[in-house]
């Protein structure tokens, strides 16, 4: 019997952004810094949702485009659009939304399971539904979505090492 390990969201502060009209959050904690898009150097070879790499402050920073992992069209960048840096297991990685909204804190009273609707495992990472006024959102560990990224290109092995 395949058993996964679940994760379920907790109350706490979590960094609201959104990827066109849909609101997520993910918790504070897994945030290192945001940052304006800046120049990505695209890697040959992989897949769309990849951007490429930036250098930020020396380091070599992978960057995802969330719009294309989550099989969203792709949007034209704008000055609202920003790169999120992520505390990855395996180090940092950005990730690309359209524009970071603000801090919430959610009471546990406010967070509803995740919904199971796939079977691929895509939704894996979406770890509850938090409900505010008359909004939801859907919660995320993005650390396990930057690490399925990172690993189903095996991006160590693409970068340089410092």
């Amino acid at each position: 019997m395949n058993q996964e390990k679940i994760v379920v969201a907790s109350e706490g502060q979590y960094m609201t952004f959104t990827l066109d009209t849909q609101q997520f959050g993910i918790p504070i904690s897994s945030v290192r810094e945001i940052i304006q898009e800046d120049q990505i150097t695209t890697l040959p070879h992989t897949p769309p949702f990849i951007k490429g790499v930036i250098d930020l402050r020396g380091a070599v920073i992978p960057v995802i485009d969330l719009r294309l992992k989550f099989s969203m069209v792709e949007k034209e960048s704008s000055k609202e659009t920003c790169i999120i840096i992520i505390i990855g297991d395996d180090g940092d990685i950005g990730v690309v939304v359209d524009s970071v909204t603000e801090v919430l804190t959610f009471e546990q009273s406010q967070i509803g399971a995740a919904p199971t609707i796939s079977t691929s495992g895509h939704d894996s990472y979406v770890i509850g539904v938090a409900r505010q006024s008359d909004s939801m959102m859907l919660l995320l560990d993005i650390t396990t979505l930057v690490s399925n990224s990172s690993s189903e290109l095996n991006l160590s092995e693409m970068l340089p090492t410092s």
